[in-house]
């Protein structure tokens, strides 16, 4: 007889199989993880460059290897997501939770940018 056991490999509650809003629902099955009030969805398909792609940036806003659907500031400039929502408060097409510069009012409008090495 085999029997099959599920194995945890990953540090943390990135890969999905955790509850990261306590609501009884492993992140795998809950259509918004974070208790953000931003459907996972949403927040995994944005595109937070502007450059009409879904790329590894745009699932991690701000480089902090939590997954947007995971953090709740994905942008990283002091206001949660559920603060920022689904506007785009300077019309650009980058919504507010992952921008960091948004023409909203607070945080600390710092703009994130990768290092680049040779």
């Amino acid at each position: 007889m085999i029997t099959a056991t599920k194995v945890d490999t990953l540090v943390g509650d990135n890969d999905g199989d955790g509850d990261s809003d306590g609501d009884k629902l492993p992140n795998y099955l809950d259509a918004e993880s974070d208790g953000d009030q931003l459907l996972d969805e949403v927040e995994w398909n944005s595109d937070a460059t502007g450059d009409g792609l879904i790329e590894a940036l745009d699932r991690d806003a701000d480089g902090d290897s939590v997954p947007n659907f995971l953090d709740l500031d994905s942008d990283n400039d002091g206001l949660s997501d559920e603060a920022e929502g689904l506007a785009d408060a300077n019309g650009n097409g980058i919504l507010d939770f992952l921008e960091p510069i948004d023409g909203a009012a607070g945080g600390d409008k710092t703009i994130y940018l990768p290092i680049i090495t040779k």
